[in-house]
């Protein structure tokens, strides 16, 4: 039972980290499945249902990044902006940490935005299109860690 409760635990950080930069929510859901697999000679289930759980996985971290992308572009982001975001997401993240995964997209686009020649309002619609897209994918990846532990939790009890 203990074991029972430590993939509880585990896929219960799992689902809060998808909601949580810098935190990796669906894989943790996925590495409680392996555990108990393993400890388990995975009796419960096999191979098939862990397949299932890394395209939901994969589905989650995919969709995630897609939807920020998507959140830029339909406020106006040009191809450099969204590269801008991107940039600005990953050194803002090595300097600031966790903050910078959530303050770097915006200061990304709106910085290169701004260097292609727009206008400071339509740089900052662009930088708020990167958050909305942020939140949107964190949404779509919660859901899916839900379904994910769902499946596991069906499983195991």
């Amino acid at each position: 039972m203990i074991i029972e409760i430590m993939v509880t635990i585990l896929s219960a950080l799992g689902v809060l980290g998808t909601l949580v930069p810098a935190v990796p929510g669906t894989p943790l859901i996925l590495l409680g499945a392996l555990i108990y697999g393993f400890i388990s000679k995975f009796a419960i289930y096999g191979w098939g249902f862990i397949g299932i759980l890394v395209l939901l996985s994969i589905l989650a971290e995919g969709l995630d990044y897609l939807a920020s992308v998507l959140g830029a572009k339909y406020f106006g982001a040009s191809k450099f902006g969204v590269i801008g975001a991107i940039c600005g997401g990953i050194l803002a993240t090595i300097f600031l940490g966790p903050v910078g995964l959530v303050i770097g997209p915006l200061l990304g686009a709106i910085t290169v935005e701004l260097l292609k020649g727009k206008k400071f309002e339509e740089a900052l619609k662009v930088g708020v299109g990167t958050i909305v897209g942020n939140i949107s994918g964190s949404i779509i990846s919660f859901l899916i860690a839900i379904l994910m532990t769902t499946l596991l939790l069906v499983k195991i009890f």
